[in-house]
């Protein structure tokens, strides 16, 4: 088909299964269109087990009746298709095999005993590939319900004599499950609100969500079907808890019976006590660490500035998050709301509140002196206003290197310049709080940084470098000597 299915003409030779580019006389069977190819129609054919035979049934179109086809599995042995009638073959009693859980073999019919000077191999074109899933009851299933609970996906498997089987080699069946067992729990707090993504792990844990039901002591755990594992491990969100308090967590399933967890899951209520520092700069970055009480239970945590930007969290333990504060466009230096919000819950409780400030962004007005030494080293001085919001300072100097700068005052920093492998006349970039110095503020351009004439901020510097200094006395051969008691006079280049 991809040969008649091109946008050029071309025809397809079936005696040699060969794509040509023009039309041969000689040959009279030569095909035109896609739509006179030999096609195979795959029909559906249900999971089956490892090493039981099966038979499979296809449709043909455009292929001569009667034609010795085989069955092709992708391996050994391959099957007679035995036709049924003008249109349909049947690969009867085949038998695949599988130690893994699950096995996809692709079904191709071969074309018995014809081969061309081109291929060996001939099939028949099948647009969409018959596949063929085979199973093994054995692998995969460790326990009674991950065992029954394939019947989901096809797979007939029973448990007898404590190992998982094909159905049939189960006589009887009985298909009741021990009672679930509970081995861990994660996480092990949430807030008093509920709405934390509890994950349960064990075993026997039913065979479908539908028929498990979860709880905190008497609170119901509302059990999600998109994230359940058959029967090793189950996820629901918790209910809202009345008031703080610690239980253990049940699993009911249909049948089997109850589950009780040894952890045990305690209901909080988080507070925030302060925030430091409480002011920052507008372009953002000020790392700040949140102080409170139980400010790292349940499975998801924000920090909410004005309850629109998030606050980027590095690191939280019971008593703190640190996290760094994002820029924001407000002119004003107004105090704005910071807020922890657990789970999905926004922020309503002042309790989970506290304020902080921006403030107008540090602005540097010139750096002094503008030339180093190839060598590096020297000590650049920063001027400018509003350091005292600046917590980490980086010099940046275009395609030679940076250095890490310290903070003298709100209105001096200071920088080591890197080393250079020549001479040259480069930029300088400053970098404050992780953010590049841009020299305007992020709000406004109404609220640009001015110096005493009146001029904008620069964005960057320029820095020269110079060849190291050479010192050298008069006469580089003759010692110098020194007697006690004289001067001594030494003349230096």
């Amino acid at each position: 088909m991809s040969c008649l299915s091109i946008r050029w003409k071309c025809y397809w030779d079936q005696e040699n299964h060969l794509c040509l580019s023009s039309k041969d006389d000689s040959k009279p069977n030569l095909l035109e269109s896609d739509a006179s190819c030999p096609i195979l129609t795959p029909s559906e054919a249900p999971p089956s087990p490892s090493g039981m035979a099966q038979d499979f049934t296809m449709i043909l179109s455009n292929i001569q009746e009667r034609e010795r086809l085989e069955c092709d599995f992708g391996t050994e042995p391959r099957y007679e298709a035995i036709w049924l009638d003008n249109s349909t073959v049947k690969c009867s009693g085949v038998t695949l095999f599988t130690n893994q859980r699950s096995q996809i073999y692709h079904l191709s019919l071969r074309r018995a005993g014809y081969f061309s000077s081109q291929r060996k191999d001939i099939f028949i074109d099948s647009p969409q590939p018959m596949k063929v899933e085979v199973y093994n009851c054995g692998a995969g299933s460790s326990d009674c319900s991950q065992c029954w609970g394939r019947e989901d996906q096809g797979h007939l498997c029973g448990w007898c004599e404590n190992s998982c089987r094909p159905r049939d080699d189960c006589q009887p069946i009985r298909d009741v499950c021990p009672a679930p067992e509970i081995h861990k729990i994660s996480p092990l707090r949430g807030p008093v609100e509920g709405g934390t993504l509890l994950t349960v792990q064990g075993r026997n844990l039913g065979r479908r969500p539908g028929r498990v039901k979860i709880y905190v002591g008497d609170v119901p755990c509302v059990v999600l079907p998109e994230r359940y594992t058959v029967s090793v491990e189950l996820v629901c969100r918790t209910g809202r808890s009345a008031h703080d308090r610690t239980d253990s967590v049940r699993v009911d399933v249909d049948q089997s019976g109850t589950g009780t967890s040894k952890e045990s899951f305690a209901y909080l209520a988080p507070s925030v006590k302060s925030i430091y520092p409480d002011k920052g700069s507008r372009a953002g970055g000020t790392k700040v660490t949140i102080h409170g009480e139980h400010l790292d239970i349940g499975s998801q945590i924000r920090v909410k500035v004005n309850k629109t930007e998030e606050c980027n969290i590095t690191e939280k333990t019971d008593q703190m998050i640190k996290c760094i504060m994002p820029p924001t466009l407000e002119a004003d230096a107004e105090p704005v709301t910071v807020c922890v919000e657990f789970e999905d819950h926004s922020c309503q409780d002042m309790e989970l509140s506290t304020t902080y400030t921006y403030e107008k962004n540090p602005t540097i007005s010139s750096i002094h002196p503008t030339k180093s030494f190839l060598s590096g080293g020297r000590t650049i001085t920063v001027k400018g206003q509003g350091f005292d919001l600046v917590q980490s300072v980086t010099m940046h100097v275009l395609e030679i290197g940076q250095t890490n700068c310290t903070v003298l005052s709100p209105s001096t920093i200071t920088c080591l310049s890197p080393e250079s492998s020549q001479s040259q006349e480069t930029s300088v970039q400053f970098v404050l709080n992780g953010v590049p110095y841009t020299g305007d503020s992020p709000s406004s351009s109404d609220d640009r940084p001015e110096e005493e004439d009146g001029e904008p901020h620069k964005e960057h510097f320029q820095l020269g470098y110079v060849e190291d200094p050479q010192f050298f006395t008069a006469n580089k051969e003759k010692q110098i000597k020194h007697h006690s008691g004289e001067p001594l006079t030494l003349i230096i280049n």
